[in-house]
């Protein structure tokens, strides 16, 4: 499967936070079925070094297991998911019917959620590709939707400052904020390129 036209000539970034072994040897080893052109599979044991690993490379997807050494259930995702909001997240599960847990990670952010028994190459794969695109979607919207805001902000900002009198230390620190703001928001754009 030909990947190359979902992030450019990037090569897309994976983390996988798996603790058992021989579920992050099937992980690999399904992918490697898929013959996905540029995908990197990081794994990581801990929440704690899959967080940071996620950071480090700058992941497209996570594929995150629920039962880690570190962390335990929806926590695990909810740590996952304020450390990293961008990264697109596919939760593993070992439970055959996951039920409740499923809907509430899925309700939380998660983009999937992925019972391991019944994985395949072709399941793995297509969770995969469309939890980064949903991801890269709804960044996009929210990219389009508070951008144009932040920019008149600043323009607003920049004219009050002109006209203030007042405490020139308050209105300067206002402006930094509003400028780190834009700027991040430009940064997350450029990202989605």
């Amino acid at each position: 499967m030909d990947t190359s036209g979902l992030r450019g000539e990037r090569e897309m970034q994976v983390v996988l936070i798996e603790d058992n072994v021989l579920d992050a040897i099937l992980m690999r080893e399904l992918l490697a079925e898929l013959n996905f052109s540029g995908l990197v599979l990081h794994h990581c044991k801990t929440l704690g070094e899959g967080i940071r690993h996620v950071q480090a490379v700058q992941a497209d997807a996570c594929l995150l297991d629920l039962g880690l050494p570190d962390s335990m259930g929806l926590a695990t995702f909810l740590t996952l998911h304020e450390a990293c909001p961008d990264v697109a997240v596919v939760v593993l599960t070992g439970m055959d019917t996951p039920g409740e847990i499923a809907l509430q990670a899925l309700q939380l952010g998660a983009q999937d959620f992925l019972p391991k028994a019944q994985l395949s190459a072709s399941v793995l794969g297509r969770a995969l590709l469309y939890a980064i695109e949903r991801s890269r979607l709804s960044l996009e919207l929210v990219r389009r939707r508070f951008l144009p805001e932040l920019r008149e902000l600043l323009t607003d900002v920049d004219a009050y400052l002109s006209r203030c009198e007042g405490d020139a230390a308050d209105a300067a620190g206002l402006q930094a904020r509003v400028r780190a703001a834009l700027q991040s928001a430009d940064r997350q754009a450029m990202r989605l390129r």
